[in-house]
């Protein structure tokens, strides 16, 4: 199993390789960022499909999740007790280690770098970064704090770095309202650890059937008519291809991609931390383009599931609740290797 060494603190990431396409030396490089409870065995059902659209998909784990290294006492109370700039350092220093992981797997690949065309735009190889659900916490925060990695870093990377794929975020993910708000049995003590990550695992992985027309203009709403309009209940009685993605799963499958403990652990904490701190982080990533111009970013929304900035494209995936990359994996292989 590959492990990849982080920074100086003995941190390690654990992490899954589909290997890169045969006699393709153009192909990019897709690392998957995944979110919460579930970790990187979640996205193996696409690997088989990377190298028909010339792409290779590295999968890691988080801190805190299986063969990772997880977070230490001192970072979970930095968390659950610090003041905003402290809160706001451990969300740096999470960003931070995914940037130090791609550093350390280009140099120890050798993956193709970014060709651009004659317009400075990128055309083939380098390297792209997924952010799903919660996992958008890190990966944006990546991007807006990569202003201070070291400059030799900064400069590999930017040979490589051309997208950030915000993937079907929670709100607060992006400085808005937390759904936690909204969904209080997520957070009910009386409830066991595991009940309290099946319960939120059911949550997002059910089939939702929002209205077509609040679905067309969900792009002018504002967080009261989000709120009025979206389903918040899966379908009744669905069809087999609609029950959520967690009642479909075997128990070995289940067990090997989903850890209930870290939902109460640390995925808590990241949502309760002060909300601006992902607001500013988003400002910065979409916003702040004098780090890696050239990198565009795009949002991927999915319709059945719960200024002078970058380039940011907005992808709708019809018919996909939380889980396309789990129960539609060829599809959603296809639709990201068509992103470049």
């Amino acid at each position: 199993m590959p492990f990849a060494p982080v920074g100086s603190d003995g941190v390690q990431f654990f992490y899954e390789d589909s290997g890169a396409p045969a006699a393709s030396d153009s192909y990019v490089t897709l690392v998957l960022i995944h979110g919460g409870v579930f970790h990187s065995p979640i996205y193996r059902p696409m690997f088989k499909h990377a190298a028909d659209h010339n792409l290779r998909f590295v999968a890691l784990n988080l801190r805190d999740y299986p063969r990772t290294t997880p977070l230490s006492a001192a970072e979970l109370d930095a968390l659950r007790t610090g003041g905003k700039e402290t809160q706001r350092a451990e969300i740096r220093a999470r960003g931070l280690e995914i940037a130090s992981f791609i550093a350390w797997y280009i140099e120890h690949e050798g993956i193709p770098s970014i060709t651009f065309s004659s317009g400075g735009d990128p055309v083939s190889g380098g390297v792209a970064v997924l952010g799903w659900s919660i996992g958008n916490c890190t990966t944006i925060s990546m991007l807006a704090n990569a202003d201070t990695l070291p400059l030799d870093v900064q400069g590999l990377l930017g040979r490589y770095m051309r997208t950030l794929i915000i993937y079907d975020p929670p709100y607060f993910a992006l400085g808005g309202p937390d759904m936690l708000r909204f969904r209080p049995q997520m957070i009910d003590r009386t409830k066991s650890t595991k009940d309290l990550g099946h319960t939120f695992s059911l949550f997002v992985s059910g089939y939702y059937a929002h209205s077509p027309s609040f679905l067309s203009s969900i792009a002018d709403a504002d967080e009261a008519q989000l709120d009025a309009g979206m389903v918040g209940h899966p379908i009744l009685d669905p069809p087999p291809h609609h029950v959520p993605t967690l009642n479909r799963m075997t128990d070995a499958q289940l067990a090997e991609c989903a850890d209930y403990s870290v939902y109460e652990k640390s995925q808590v904490l990241m949502i309760r931390v002060d909300r601006t701190i992902y607001d500013d982080n988003t400002r910065r990533a979409l916003f702040d383009k004098t780090i890696w111009p050239h990198l565009r970013v795009e949002y991927v929304w999915l319709d059945m599931s719960p200024g002078e900035g970058r380039a940011v494209n907005v992808r709708r995936i019809e018919g996909a609740n939380h889980f396309p990359h789990w129960d539609q994996p060829e599809a959603t292989a296809k639709f990201f290797g068509a992103l470049f």
